[in-house]
């Protein structure tokens, strides 16, 4: 969204804090910023299990130990954490990688109160081709990276947060690629990936492999017209809004020569329906009268999704038919209802959020492998399964997109009338 006013100006960005949890432990350092030393213990959440890992690190580590005492020389003492709480937080299972060729000394671990498990620590399986964007988004970073074959999955750590929990664990040797979402602008952030194996009799943990990525500034110029005035704008990502309450953003431009704020602007989802829209552009079409929005989006399958759309539904007498994949149909009804189909199951939204006919209205369905969630305007809008009861609920599940969804296409159970995307 583009935006031009006479003041002379300086932007302030709109910052996400992020919460980190912090602790302090006797002997076992709790906030590696990486996987990658003696003292790191991580923690995970695999399969539905609380886990930790360890290890060696390489050709340094002869030995390890039950007992207690600071990892120093060629020792590795595990007895803080043997007994399966890390700071208050239990875990199920101790992953210990070691290096075979180096570390030959195991002590009597018979005292640990949780499970155990010894893997190989393998410096040669690492990420390659680890990429990161370059200034691409205001507030997001993607990575990028070749698959590890064999992997179970990828821990993924950012310098900036301190804590035994990794950024992300991935689960699948096929997942090659991350976005990390809510960033300051115009920052560098430096990331860490290492591939695991978890299924035995092979479990291995490999070496780190290093990015940094960086963030975009807000696309700013400014040009004087008389002494007195001067014309500037400024992009917006529309991404930033994302996560924030209200869904709104303040920008606030600032006379750096008398030292005042001449500008403040509150922008929401209604700036941006008036002036621009600047989604990922994955399907892009336009409705004509009486036929709708005809066209595929070429998405193929997908587990994970989100759709975002402006509607206006013209006719009030018939059912407005948004699209299909073939498991997943989604359809503005004759009373001004979003109505949304699963397989042989068919949930809608009550009276509180209905999309009213001749006018522009933001509609988004985001479903992350577990829950369907629907939004009307920005406000969550529960789907409910029974027409008579609608129950505030979201949990609509097995909402995987099947195949390439069509967009308004007639598929001869509803008619689509003038919904214009």
């Amino acid at each position: 969204m583009k935006r031009h006013i006479q003041h002379i100006a300086r932007l302030l960005s709109v910052v996400l804090l992020w919460g980190v949890l912090t602790t302090q432990q006797a002997h076992a350092q709790t906030a590696p910023e990486a996987f990658d030393g003696l003292e790191d213990v991580v923690l995970a959440e695999i399969g539905g299990d609380t886990v930790a890992f360890v290890s060696s690190f390489g050709t340094d580590v002869t030995e390890i130990s039950a007992s207690s005492a600071s990892n120093t020389g060629s020792t590795l003492y595990l007895g803080d954490v043997i007994d399966g709480d890390l700071d208050g937080t239990v875990f199920e299972r101790l992953y210990i990688f070691i290096d075979p060729q180096y570390t030959t000394n195991t002590h009597d671990f018979s005292i640990a109160n949780t499970a155990l498990v010894f893997g190989d620590y393998d410096a040669a399986r690492s990420v390659t081709g680890f990429t990161a964007s370059q200034e691409t988004y205001l507030s997001q970073v993607d990575l990028t990276w070749s698959e590890v074959s064999g992997a179970d999955g990828y821990l993924i750590f950012r310098d900036d947060l301190a804590g035994p929990w990794p950024l992300a664990v991935l689960e699948g040797q096929q997942l090659t690629t991350y976005s990390d979402l809510g960033l300051d602008i115009y920052q560098n952030y430096t990331y860490f990936i290492i591939p695991y194996t978890l299924a035995g009799p092979d479990y291995y943990l490999g070496s780190h492999s290093t990015v940094t990525g960086k963030t975009r500034g807000f696309a700013f110029s400014a040009t004087a017209t008389s002494e007195a005035t001067v014309a500037f704008s400024y992009d917006f990502d529309n991404h930033l809004l994302i996560g924030l309450d209200q869904q709104s953003a303040y920008v606030e431009v600032t006379d750096l020569t008398l030292g005042t704020v001449v500008y403040g602007d509150d922008l929401t989802l209604t700036d941006i329906a008036e002036n621009a829209l600047l989604f990922d552009y994955a399907a892009d079409f336009r409705g004509v009268a009486e036929t709708g929005v005809y066209g595929t989006s070429s998405l193929g399958s997908l587990d994970t999704w989100t759709m975002e759309v402006w509607v206006n539904p013209a006719d009030s007498a018939e059912h407005n038919y948004l699209y299909d994949d073939g498991n997943i149909q989604v359809i503005i009804t004759n009373s001004e209802l979003l109505r949304v189909s699963v397989g042989n199951k068919t949930y809608a939204t009550n009276g509180e959020h209905k999309i009213s006919r001749d006018a522009w209205t933001h509609l988004a369905l985001t479903y992350d492998g577990t829950d369907l969630i629907a939004y009307v305007n920005g406000s969550n809008a529960p789907l409910g399964l029974s027409w008579d009861n609608h129950m505030a609920s979201n949990a609509v599940s097995g909402a995987g997109l099947a195949d390439n969804p069509s967009w308004g296409q007639f598929n001869g159970g509803f008619f689509s009338s003038g919904a214009n995307l």
